[in-house]
């Protein structure tokens, strides 16, 4: 008998990547029921991994841009992708269109029991694999971290590059923010 995948959702152990902790790592599309576990996953990184970096104000600011009911409203028109190890959501990616041929990611981020066993990076792949599949006209993907010295270690081993400086804006304010960039397709 062949298992099939629910649609939308991908099994990664199954693609021949390792397993961790509870069970194989699935990719699915987001569902509102997400959006709390999406929030409680994004405001633990801030608050304990990014403070050092950007501040109490930007910690507050990052934090309070993105409430529960913003992660259903942002699905609605950008793509987001959930992590999940067979139990709970462990992870998520979120993109949105900025011109004809560019995407950019807005948001990564892991569970911080789940950081380095390759969740990022499985999520990223998965992201751009989608966006070949789905939207071939798009030619590069950026983006901007708020947390270079964090963060951009990372996408640079993704295959991203500097190219530059931004700043990540939130009703609450303003954070500076290095741009990075991949060239793909």
């Amino acid at each position: 008998m062949t298992r099939t995948s629910p649609p939308h959702s991908s099994t990664l152990y199954a693609q021949g990547i390792k397993k961790v902790k509870k069970g194989p790592i699935k990719i699915k599309e987001f569902q509102p029921s997400d959006a709390e576990a999406c929030f409680r996953i994004r405001s633990e990184a801030f608050i304990k991994l990014f403070y050092d970096e950007i501040g109490a104000d930007g910690v507050a600011a990052g934090i309070n841009a993105y409430l529960p009911k913003k992660y259903i409203q942002v699905a609605e028109s950008m793509p987001i992708f959930i992590a999940d190890d067979g139990q709970e959501q462990i992870g998520f990616i979120a993109s949105r269109f900025i011109q004809n041929a560019t995407i950019e990611i807005l948001f990564l981020y892991i569970r911080l029991d789940y950081l380095r066993k390759g969740i990022g990076g499985l999520l990223v792949k998965y992201l751009e694999n989608w966006i070949a599949k789905h939207h071939p006209e798009i030619k590069q993907i950026i983006v901007d971290t708020a947390v270079p010295k964090y963060n951009q270690i990372f996408y640079e081993k993704m295959g991203y590059s500097e190219i530059g400086e931004s700043v990540c804006h939130y009703p609450d304010g303003s954070v500076s923010a290095v741009r990075l960039m991949k060239v793909i397709g």
